[in-house]
């Protein structure tokens, strides 16, 4: 089921669709999606042009 969310610049609303079947995503060495839920990782920074 989607829901909403905040958190982009700006406050701008996202829909979220969490995935099924996907048991861990790991991104610069760091686990950010683990058994159906994110975890605290931060595996990266944002890049400003």
């Amino acid at each position: 089921m989607a829901t909403t969310a905040h958190g982009n610049p700006g406050g701008a609303k996202r829909i979220v669709m969490p995935s099924k079947g996907v048991e861990y995503t790991v991104v610069n060495g760091a686990v950010t999606w683990e058994q159906g839920k994110l975890t605290d990782a931060k595996a990266g920074k944002v890049l400003r042009g």
